[in-house]
């Protein structure tokens, strides 16, 4: 383990992953929050990915910061600052900052989907390509 680069981010789903009990339900264990707590700092934020509304969580009490929310299947992003959740905006990128960003997926090799509200970059890479065509591509265009 010393010799593995540390986590840099946790992204987890819930129901079916972090919770406990059925998918109308649930609840964080307390031993995953022991473990989330070892790994979660501000190096390493940790964010949760839902198709729920806020509503509908869990109650969080308990969970390491920094916490972000990706909620309602990703149409809602939200940030946990000073005990209270804010909406996180997303901001188009530059096309400069869009090149860099598909120049560094080729670097690594990895797959990258990147959607820009007047275009799609899509870079398939040695990494991340059966998971791109197994989810991304079947369920955009149904093959």
């Amino acid at each position: 383990m010393e010799d593995q680069e540390p986590f840099r981010l946790v992204v987890c789903d819930l129901d079916g992953t972090l919770l406990d009990g059925e998918h109308s339900g649930g609840s964080f264990s307390e031993e995953t929050k022991k473990v989330l707590k070892q790994v979660i700092s501000f190096a390493c934020p940790l964010v949760l990915a839902t198709a729920r509304g806020i509503s509908e969580l869990p109650p969080l009490d308990g969970l390491p910061e920094p916490l972000f929310l990706i909620l309602y299947g990703g149409a809602v992003c939200m940030e946990l600052r000073d005990g209270t959740f804010h909406q996180l905006e997303a901001q188009q990128l530059s096309r400069r900052e869009a090149g860099e960003a598909v120049r560094a997926a080729e670097a690594e090799g990895a797959s990258l989907w990147l959607f820009q509200p007047d275009q799609v970059h899509i870079k398939f890479g040695v990494k991340g390509v059966e998971e791109s065509f197994g989810i991304c591509i079947k369920d955009m265009f149904d093959i």
